[in-house]
């Protein structure tokens, strides 16, 4: 396990030891083909074996993508294969020249290409066209340095005169830039294909994927070596000039806006590797400094075309993408919706069945509620029937023995009469029973007379519920005797105080109602069994043209809690005793709606109620 967990160690740079220690010994591998191939190049340049080989410079390729990888401590490489590559020039005659124009090949790449990895490594995420725009605008100033620190080493050790050194200088600086062109494009794509991981690790600004399939290569290779076959043979069959050469650009920028810049290098090197093969096995008619000028220039647009097609296809995919997150987003997002939508539709559909099955059992509410009202009104109604009746059987009974009493006695004196056995005695005893038979009889008939005239006018008062003046005492005096049967049966007393002659235009039904509602309310939760209450109404006139009603008892209360809730409908504390708790509610309603005034309560625990009827002596409410 120990050694398992060693093996799969890796580094803060995400890599692991076995592929460091590869990368670390395939690098000084390169570093020794650096060497090598520069040197050998370098020979065959200066025995000859190349014509081109000092125009079109190839190690200056390499020396910049070593340098592109690796960084500033490729220096020492590059200075040790310019020593290698001088020995045939320099050594024994000029070994300061030798040792200057090594370290002038060291400083002058390892400045300008340290500097440019060092700017690119400080942009946040840069673009593949300001990469290789900074790399064209980069290249040129470096191998300038480099030529000219090159040439001063000519002239400072003795080597040549100013003008020769110069003329080397301008070589240098051309031929080296022809070779980054050819070698490094080449280089940094074998790299990416071989060492991808590494690649990206070391330049991760530059970004070369993907990479060109084999059958790409194949393709675009042959395309470019055929444009540069034909240039160089079309001249000598039409005897054309220099401007063919512009041929070149159909195939290259073609290949650079249609593949991206990983395209675009393959191009730019194997356009460049083909010219040097094609120009050594043919010739050419244009001028070196022309044909390198060409070349250059070639190279360089399709470099910055290249990169450019793949930030655009970077920008249009990224774009693509975009769009196709956020349409995914929308489609999602419009789904919910959709889902949302129809959750709310069925909600609102629920809702609304539930506001129709509300709204019907609110209206059966009202309706049942009504009839409840209608209910209480007949059976506080039934109650003052009940006691009428009970109260008008005494005098009638009364009645009725007086009248049978002399009824007997006179058929007595009527046969007595006949028989003329009839005295005087006995007639004036008869007379004396006939005239207290007869008062007994008128007194007790009128009493029932004035039950029943009570009855009446409250009965129809609750009935009729028809708006008329009225002397409010006589209607108090008659509500008090109508109810009499009531109170008086329980042994309560109730008292009355109200000024004569305050005429009222409302509806005495109204009144007569409350006024019922709160005797019965008093009666049923006011009084203890067998308590001998009082009841008193009193009228006040606070301001003119308003009328208080006073009612209170001296039963045992209401609870404070209870207080709020009195007037609700159907709220009772006796509801075990058959009480609806519609009474004080129909009191509350009939003094508002009917009266156009306000019925309030006061309690105190023990010491009774007290309510307040205040009403206009004229109504302005309509029944």
């Amino acid at each position: 396990m120990e050694l398992q967990n060693t093996s799969h160690h890796r580094s803060a740079f995400g890599v692991s030891p076995r592929s460091r220690s590869i990368w670390g010994a395939r690098t000084v591998g390169g570093f020794a083909f650096l060497v090598v191939w520069q040197a050998l190049f370098q020979a065959a340049a200066v025995f000859g074996v190349t014509t081109y080989a000092s125009v079109f410079f190839l190690p200056a390729g390499l020396n910049v993508a070593f340098l592109l990888l690796f960084g500033p401590r490729v220096v020492p490489a590059l200075i040790l294969a310019s020593l290698i590559a001088g020995v045939p020039y320099w050594l024994p005659d000029r070994p300061l020249t030798w040792i200057a124009t090594a370290t002038a090949v060291g400083v002058g790449y390892g400045c300008g290409i340290g500097w440019y990895r060092w700017r690119m490594a400080r942009f946040s995420n840069p673009s593949r066209t300001l990469v290789i725009c900074w790399l064209c605008a980069v290249a040129p100033l470096t191998v300038f340095g480099n030529a000219t620190l090159m040439g001063v080493a000519y002239y400072a050790t003795g080597a040549t005169h100013a003008a020769d050194a110069l003329h080397h200088a301008s070589l240098i600086w051309v031929g080296d830039l022809v070779g980054i062109f050819t070698v490094t494009p080449a280089a940094l794509l074998a790299c990416a294909a071989l060492f991808p991981e590494e690649t990206r690790r070391q330049l991760p600004w530059l970004r070369l994927a993907p990479l060109p399939s084999i059958r790409e290569v194949l393709l675009h290779t042959a395309a470019l070596l055929l444009a540069l076959i034909a240039v160089y043979a079309l001249p000598h069959a039409l005897s054309m000039d220099a401007r063919l050469w512009h041929l070149l650009f159909i195939p290259a920028i073609w290949i650079a806006l249609a593949k991206g810049l990983p395209s675009a290098l393959l191009a730019t090197s194997t356009l460049n590797v083909g010219n040097v093969a094609v120009a050594t096995l043919f010739g050419t008619p244009i001028a070196l400094p022309e044909l390198q000028s060409l070349m250059l220039g070639i190279s360089a647009t399709t470099l910055i075309l290249g990169a450019m097609a793949t930030d655009r296809a970077q920008t249009i995919g990224n774009l693509a993408a975009t769009v196709d997150a956020r349409t995914r987003e929308l489609s999602t997002a419009n789904q919910a919706l959709r889902s949302a939508n129809q959750v709310l539709y069925d909600q609102s559909q629920a809702l609304r069945q539930t506001l129709e099955d509300v709204s019907a059992a609110h209206t059966r509410l009202q309706e049942t509620q009504q009839q409840l009202i209608e209910a209480e009104k007949f059976a506080a109604l039934g109650q003052l029937v009940a006691g009428i009746a009970h109260e008008i059987n005494s005098p009638l009974g009364v009645a009725l023995t007086a009248a049978s009493y002399l009824s007997d006695e006179t058929e007595q004196i009527r046969v007595l009469a006949r028989a003329g056995q009839l005295r005087r005695a006995v007639f004036d005893d008869y007379t004396a029973a006939a005239t207290e038979a007869t008062d007994l009889l008128l007194a007790n008939l009128r009493r029932a007379a004035d039950l029943v005239h009570s009855f009446k006018l409250v009965a129809a008062d609750q009935t009729s519920d028809e708006r008329r003046r009225f002397t409010l005492d006589e209607c108090l005096d008659d509500i008090a005797r109508s109810l009499s049967p009531l109170w008086q049966k329980a042994g309560h007393t109730l008292t009355v105080s109200c000024p004569s002659g305050i005429e009222v235009d409302g509806y005495p039904g109204a009144l007569a109602q409350i006024l019922t509602n709160l005797i019965t309310n008093s009666l049923i939760h006011g009084f203890k069994p067998g308590q001998a209450g009082r009841i008193a109404i009193t009228v006040t006139e606070p301001t003119a043209g308003t009328l208080d009603i006073v009612y209170s008892d001296n039963g045992q209360g209401i609870p404070t809690e209870h207080l709020p809730s009195i007037f609700d409908p159907f709220f009772t504390t006796g509801r075990a005793r058959g009480c609806t708790g519609l009474g004080l509610h129909i009191a509350h309603n009939l003094a508002v709606r009917r009266m156009g005034g306000s019925i309030t309560a006061t309690s105190t625990p023990n010491a009774g109620v007290c309510f307040v009827l205040n009403f206009p002596r004229t109504s302005s409410s309509v029944p």
